[in-house]
């Protein structure tokens, strides 16, 4: 086992935070989830913790020692909650990895999850356990602890608030962290970010394309930085939507916008406008109502108006339609031809024979890989295990948010965001596992128990043991 200097970074920084409270904690716990590249503790045979996994530690205190938020977590993982779906799920997931690949052993031939001296395996290979069985169970507790944990600790509007900000600065950081890979690129200054780009996976930072550098940020490759971002920009828009913040939150929403379309990643050429989409359609939504805000109304107008412009701006100069159609045509067309196409498509082929060589019921989790979450979700874990992840959704989703604390707007942003992290993982996700942004935003989505969750009724002597 080795700890990297960022895992030593990481250890000092949450020490500190628990000197100075839960908010300065959350804010940083958000920051190392930027760290997609980051190793902070290596591992024998490949292993390795994560800065963000590391710093999960520092959070379970606020939870441990305070008898209402263990109350709160108790009542998360009730029936019909989200975290009871979220709790279920990794039951099945974790009994999948465990058994799926000894009963389907040599049934079915997969592109397992692994890595080897020259990166990741991409060979079809028999069915049969693995260590990445065990990696991406653990991946799967800690994203239900990390869901579990937040809601827990948001037990008033102060510190919903926190999470609210703190999720700003992660899309400013995301942003700066940009900045960085575009300047350290061009001036041939990259080993300045060395320290958080110590991982064990292949690194996809130092492609170009169309003349452009693909953005990588502070994650491995510009698909991974697209998904993060397209997830900022749905969550930010919103905020800037409603008037929350409206400076910062507008900022870093059109500055997101514009390094999704420059990291030239067809993951985000696809899901930004169907994000976008959306966004319209609640500015319509909000304008129809009598108290409607003057950023929606200014949407409502002017991105019709701006489209209609641009359409015109092409239909009367031929050259700029064709590099329109130049540029779109590689990064989406030529792409899907490209070695890295056929490869994912390969994945994918092989994720959805895996799922029929299966009876439907995946391969176990952590044994496949696929191109995209949807495929990865029924070749791993199967119809049970996608039923439960789908009810985690709905029961997330459909949540109603109570606007006395208003607060309203920050989970509705909670909720796009997660709409853009799936829709891009749908596109392009290797696994299961959606990252603890995902799970963060779900969190706040679902935050505020004490206004809109009735208290359970313990039995009298857990009640005395929990709820103090």
């Amino acid at each position: 086992m080795n700890i990297a200097p960022i895992g030593l970074i990481t250890i000092v920084l949450g020490i500190a935070c628990l000197q100075f409270g839960q908010k300065a904690s959350l804010y940083v716990f958000l920051l190392t989830s930027l760290l997609g590249a980051a190793s902070a503790i290596t591992l024998g045979a490949g292993g390795q913790i994560q800065p963000v996994h590391l710093f999960l530690i520092f959070l379970l205190p606020y939870l441990i020692f305070s008898k209402n938020k263990c109350a709160n977590a108790l009542e998360i993982i009730t029936f019909p909650r989200p975290g009871f779906w979220l709790l279920s799920f990794l039951i099945m997931s974790v009994l999948t990895a465990y058994f799926y690949p000894r009963i389907f052993e040599g049934a079915t031939n997969t592109f397992a999850l692994g890595s080897s001296e020259g990166g990741q395996t991409l060979m079809l290979t028999p069915l049969a356990p693995g260590g990445s069985n065990t990696t991406q169970s653990i991946y799967c507790v800690a994203n239900l602890l990390c869901f579990v944990v937040v809601v827990s600790i948001l037990d008033s509007r102060r510190h919903i608030v926190d999470l609210q900000t703190g999720f700003l600065i992660y899309g400013s950081a995301n942003i700066i962290f940009a900045i960085l890979d575009i300047a350290t690129f061009y001036s041939g200054t990259e080993p300045i970010l060395l320290v958080i780009r110590n991982t064990s996976y292949v690194l996809h930072v130092d492609e170009i394309s169309n003349g452009l550098k693909r953005i990588a940020g502070s994650f491995t490759e510009a698909s991974s930085f697209s998904t993060a971002t397209i997830g900022v920009l749905g969550y930010t828009s919103v905020l800037w939507l409603y008037g929350v913040r409206s400076v910062w939150s507008g900022s870093v929403a059109l500055i997101s916008l514009i390094m999704l379309l420059a990291s030239t990643s067809s993951t985000a050429i696809v899901c930004a406008p169907v994000v976008l989409g959306v966004l319209y359609l609640l500015a319509l939504k909000e304008a129809a109502t009598s108290r409607t805000s003057q950023n929606a109304k200014t949407l409502v107008i002017a991105l019709p108006t701006l489209v209609l412009f641009v359409v015109f701006v092409l239909a009367i100069n031929k050259s700029y339609l064709d590099g329109l159609n130049d540029f779109l045509g590689t990064l989406i067309y030529e792409k899907a031809q490209s070695q890295s196409g056929l490869e994912r498509a390969g994945w994918n082929a092989a994720a959805l024979q895996n799922f029929y060589d299966t009876r439907f019921l995946g391969a176990g989790l952590g044994s496949v890989r696929a191109s995209s979450f949807v495929l990865a979700l029924l070749s791993n874990v199967g119809v049970p295990g996608s039923i439960l992840f789908l009810l985690f959704l709905l029961a997330v989703f459909f949540r109603k948010s109570d606007g006395a604390d208003g607060l309203s707007p920050a989970r509705l942003g909670a909720k796009l965001g997660m709409f853009g992290l799936l829709l891009s993982s749908a596109v392009s996700g290797a696994l299961v596992d959606l990252g603890f942004q995902f799970y963060l935003f779900a969190a706040l989505a679902c935050s505020g128990s004490e206004l809109n969750w009735p208290r359970v009724r313990y039995p009298e002597r857990l009640s005395a043991t929990v709820r103090a």
